[in-house]
């Protein structure tokens, strides 16, 4: 089903887009953007949902590193949060975290997270539990959570890159409401012009995204063409038709 079709479906109503000169743009410094955004965004919306419920806690910052024979695997993250995850359940208590990932000069990578901790209870260390077999890990108070994971983001322009298939960031703990917003931020930019205000935006099959609360849907203006190893973002609809597409080597 096409992006057309499924609105009709929904009964959306398609929204024109606006002339836009072509944009060149650099992937690795978008990445690089994404992960900031996602998770500085991803802890403040954490930090606010526990203050304004008035749940008492204290975060804390762990540092997962590896022994120096030891290579990483996309695995070792999500056990570990996992095992972490069983341990609060176990307490009857809610996990809420947010981490990402540091790719040090010598190429090798480790991990910061923050984890909100309920007030009386104490985390074990992570590598003496099992959960971080892999390196040593380290524990420590975080006065400013959202500071501290935006002082790493911030080391995120460095020119080497990610292993492949790496996963960069995480968080988890939102709310529904905490989790719309999160969509909002995380959406395109001319996602946000559009709708100005937060406010529940979801991607759709086949391409675009709706505002849930109004119905309103709009197709991506944009289409990524590649020449010569530049990426381009070009206009991809005008005056509701297809624009011919030329883009010189």
């Amino acid at each position: 089903m096409t992006a057309e079709n499924e609105a009709s479906v929904f009964g959306l109503v398609h929204s024109a887009t606006s002339d836009t000169q072509p944009i060149e743009i650099d992937p690795t410094k978008q990445r690089w953007k994404k992960l900031r955004c996602a998770t500085i965004t991803g802890a403040r919306l954490i930090q606010q949902q526990l203050s304004q419920g008035g749940q008492r806690t204290y975060p804390v910052m762990i540092t997962l590193t590896y022994s120096p024979r030891v290579s990483w695997n996309s695995r070792h993250v999500s056990v570990f949060l996992k095992n972490t995850r069983e341990w609060f359940r176990r307490r009857g208590r809610k996990f809420y975290y947010a981490w990402v990932a540091e790719l040090m000069k010598n190429g090798m990578v480790h991990f910061h997270v923050i984890v909100w901790m309920p007030k009386g209870y104490r985390l074990p260390k992570p590598d003496k539990r099992g959960w971080w077999p892999h390196g040593m890990t380290r524990i420590e108070g975080a006065r400013n959570p959202v500071g501290y994971i935006a002082k790493y983001c911030s080391k995120a322009d460095q020119p080497n890159s990610f292993p492949k298939g790496l996963r960069t960031h995480g968080r988890g703990g939102l709310d529904a409401t905490s989790r719309i917003e999160m969509r909002w931020w995380s959406s395109p930019e001319w996602v946000r012009k559009w709708c100005s205000s937060i406010t529940d935006v979801r991607k759709m099959t086949g391409g675009g995204f709706v505002c849930v609360d109004t119905g309103e849907w709009r197709r991506c203006p944009w289409i990524v063409l590649f020449a010569n190893g530049r990426v381009i973002l070009k206009q991809a609809y005008q005056r509701g038709r297809q624009q011919e597409i030329d883009v010189q080597s």
